[in-house]
């Protein structure tokens, strides 16, 4: 999916998808990290009604974002959108993967590996042969920042969704992405 030719020069998706029950705003971006922070972050920190969340994710939108997603050389692939575990399954025998209820936008691939560390159930073999086919995006030193900023838009999406302890998730992340913006002195 991630290898495959998109029809898009655009990231987003011509048509709203849900992740979940959330509505995804799909308007296109001719850029990736105007699309993550508008779109992704802007869109669930908007509807969110903790004020100290929006506080901190807006921080990370205007420091984190610009910095993480704003100097990559991306084009948008066809993306799942919520490819978490138990999203994906074997065929009945086990020669064939198959991938379940998406929420596809055009994005970064490693957007795609956002959600798994929140639920498990994808080996670091996994990782490793999809980055023998996918590299990791340069910076490669800033990959786990990235996938942090990733997982922390299904955290917010969870705290929709299910409530506090997700919000406690977002939070978590994104104190974090806050820190090591601190520590770059951005």
């Amino acid at each position: 999916m991630h290898l495959a030719p998109t029809p898009s020069a655009d990231f987003g998706f011509p048509i709203p998808t849900n992740c979940g029950v959330t509505v995804q705003d799909n308007t296109t971006e001719s850029d990736w990290a105007t699309f993550w922070s508008k779109r992704r972050l802007g869109n669930m920190l908007d509807r969110i009604g903790d004020n100290e969340l929006k506080r901190i994710g807006r921080e990370v939108q205007q420091r984190v974002v610009p910095r993480l997603l704003g100097e990559l050389d991306v084009k948008p692939w066809l993306l799942h959108g919520d490819l978490w575990s138990g999203n994906a399954r074997y065929s009945r025998d086990r020669t064939s993967p198959i991938i379940f209820d998406p929420a596809s936008y055009y994005g970064h691939s490693e957007a795609d590996l956002g959600i798994m560390p929140m639920f498990g159930g994808f080996s670091t073999a996994f990782f490793e042969r999809y980055h023998e086919l996918v590299p990791k995006s340069e910076p490669v030193d800033e990959y786990k920042q990235r996938l942090q900023l990733y997982e922390a838009y299904h955290h917010l999406n969870h705290a929709l969704m299910f409530g506090h302890s997700y919000k406690c998730g977002a939070m978590s992340l994104f104190t974090g992405l806050v820190r090591w913006a601190d520590e770059k002195g951005l």
